[in-house]
């Protein structure tokens, strides 16, 4: 296997990775959805004894996610750069959107507006 096969075969394991759902409870969620459904029932956990330990607990999944996104991204680029290097053409196709519950919830949220000074 080349350099460039090499690549593009860690990219993929990373795509899928990334898009692979586990099952929470009675829900089917993705690494990101995970996290934005735990951050959806953080008001639950606000009182002084239980806030300590939700995040703790939204901190590792929060980490977990970066891990992987991380994972993706450098996959993708290194992927891309070996390709183009070899004069080939590196085949990234967008991430479609996820269905899971995790992500729905936080879809239809407004989006933060961002100030430049």
């Amino acid at each position: 296997m080349d350099a460039v096969q090499k690549c593009k075969q860690e990219y993929l394991v990373a795509r899928e990775k990334l898009l692979q759902r586990v099952q929470v409870g009675d829900k089917q969620l993705c690494v990101r959805g995970r996290v934005y459904r735990a951050l959806s029932m953080a008001p639950q956990f606000q009182s002084p004894d239980k806030l300590p330990a939700f995040a703790e607990r939204f901190n590792l999944l929060a980490d977990e996610a970066n891990k992987v996104i991380i994972e993706y991204n450098e996959a993708g680029f290194a992927y891309a750069a070996f390709a183009k290097f070899a004069a080939q053409e590196a085949e990234i196709k967008e991430l479609p959107e996820c269905d899971c519950e995790g992500c729905q919830a936080v879809k239809d949220l407004p989006k933060a507006r961002v100030y430049a000074n």
